[in-house]
């Protein structure tokens, strides 16, 4: 097809790779309708060509023979692959048997007029007279479980101070697991408890245990101390003291909190996105003068603008900023050069004054453009 438009044309193509000399591979009865999975069921093809037939919601069956409630299909299905699949349909009607309501019995056809009744799961007797089963003299919920009959059925519910989904049911604890931290606190205490008992026969006070400090979540706090000793350090997630940070009497180390927390919900910025810093000026030339603007975040405020560099007599198109020297850069095509000055104050000092006319040349004409 040929676009006018854009003076393109357009095309597409199909391609298939295989042997000239063999026909085309047997394809998987599910997609080729050749399956035989009764009219009522889904056909899941398998490996090759096999494949299995599975009952639709609302029938049961073996998948080749599906039936449901007050109206059965029966089909009669030749296997072999390639031949024309005949099907014969009877019907059974509800009142046209005396087995028992499809609620509680099951109606299979065997062929001519006659057929079986059969009681369905969870009810016992002779398919005619079909009785519920009370699944609650079994005994197949869990000890601590309340067991309700239903028809058919049963349900299983955990007791009060228990959880569980009524098969295995577990005491329901009132209180969390306590923590790594929280556990060696109560340690450390024990120790120094015991320690105390003893410390009449010690001819010297013995110096106290180190009890670790646990936040309100039962993690540690990333600034441990031991006041004993007038010590402080930081540790990391696991209460472990991280090398260098021990500090002596009178000083505290600022510590970071190890603590692995949940990502923030929301948006985030982009990665390559930062902040405007406090104190972040932002540079202009103008003509023969070059000017800084103080930023609040990313508003200007233009009230108190201020030049830096007054040049009347040069035409300044480019500037660039050196924050390590605290120098500003700017091309000046009048001359051409490139020079610079202190932001501090002081001289103009030319960098560069020869072999710029083909870069000022090209800077100008981008600014122009």
């Amino acid at each position: 097809m040929f676009d006018a438009d854009n003076h393109l044309i357009r095309y597409a193509m199909s391609n298939k790779i295989g042997s000239v000399h063999t026909s085309l591979p047997e394809q998987n009865p599910c997609f080729t309708g050749r399956h035989g999975c009764d009219i009522n069921a889904m056909c899941r093809p398998g490996e090759g060509l096999q494949f299995t037939c599975e009952c639709s919601n609302g029938f049961t069956g073996d998948g080749r023979y599906c039936h449901g409630k007050g109206l059965r299909h029966i089909a009669t299905v030749q296997k072999q692959l390639g031949k024309r699949r005949t099907v014969r349909w009877t019907t059974v009607r509800r009142g046209s048997h005396d087995c028992d309501v499809p609620e509680r019995a099951l109606c299979s056809y065997t062929g001519g007029s006659a057929y079986v009744c059969s009681c369905l799961p969870g009810f016992e007797g002779d398919g005619r007279v079909c009785q519920d089963v009370d699944e609650c003299q079994q005994d197949r919920c869990h000890r601590d479980a309340i067991c309700s009959n239903t028809q058919g059925s049963y349900t299983c519910q955990c007791r009060s101070g228990f959880h569980g989904d009524g098969f295995q049911c577990s005491p329901t604890s009132s209180e969390r697991e306590k923590t790594q931290c929280e556990r060696h606190r109560e340690s450390a205490q024990a120790a120094t408890s015991s320690s105390s008992i003893f410390s009449f026969f010690r001819p010297r006070p013995a110096v106290g245990n180190y009890v670790p400090q646990c936040d309100e979540h039962g993690a540690y706090e990333p600034t441990q101390c031991h006041t004993s000793i007038s010590q402080c350090w930081c540790v990391d997630a696991n209460g472990q003291e991280i090398p260098n940070t021990r500090t002596g009497p009178g000083s505290t180390p600022l510590c970071i909190n190890q603590v692995v927390t949940p990502p923030p919900v929301g948006p985030t910025p982009r990665p390559d996105v930062h902040p405007i810093a406090p104190g972040t000026h932002l540079l202009f030339a103008q003509s023969g003068k070059i000017e800084h603007i103080p930023l609040d975040g990313y508003n200007m405020k233009t009230e108190e603008a201020k030049p830096l560099l007054h040049i009347p007599d040069r035409v300044v198109i480019a500037v660039a900023y050196d924050c390590v020297e605290k120098m500003v850069y700017w091309t000046d095509i009048t001359g051409p050069a490139i020079s610079r000055a202190s932001m501090s104050g002081g001289d103009i000092n030319p960098v560069i004054t020869t072999g710029t006319t083909d870069i000022t040349s090209s800077v100008h004409r981008s600014s122009s453009g």
